[in-house]
């Protein structure tokens, strides 16, 4: 990936992470072999799944005749993470560039 110029070090300025920290997390994920895969595989989802742990998760917009619609279809909504990443707040209104 190509950073432009004026955009290099804003990782560091907004979020701490370094070129260093990108490159050390890249070698970490080139790193990981088909064997590490199938043990967190099994650790996280076969096992629990065996023991009758399991869940679903949906990513979407929460709009309240959305949670309706699939309430009524059967799904059970327990919580949702609302993490503000950018577009509607979550009050509903549209958030601001800074």
């Amino acid at each position: 990936m190509v950073i432009k110029p004026e955009n290099r070090g804003l990782s560091e300025f907004y979020y701490g992470y370094t070129d260093e920290h990108f490159a050390q997390k890249r070698l970490e994920c080139l790193a990981v072999t088909k064997d590490d895969i199938v043990e967190v595989t099994k650790k996280y989802l076969y096992e629990p799944l065996q023991e009758g742990k399991y869940s679903q998760v949906i990513f979407g917009n929460q709009k309240p005749e959305l949670i309706k619609e699939m309430t009524n279809q059967g799904w059970k909504i327990e919580s949702f993470i609302a993490e503000n990443v950018g577009g509607e707040a979550e009050n509903g209104e549209e958030d601001e560039e800074q």
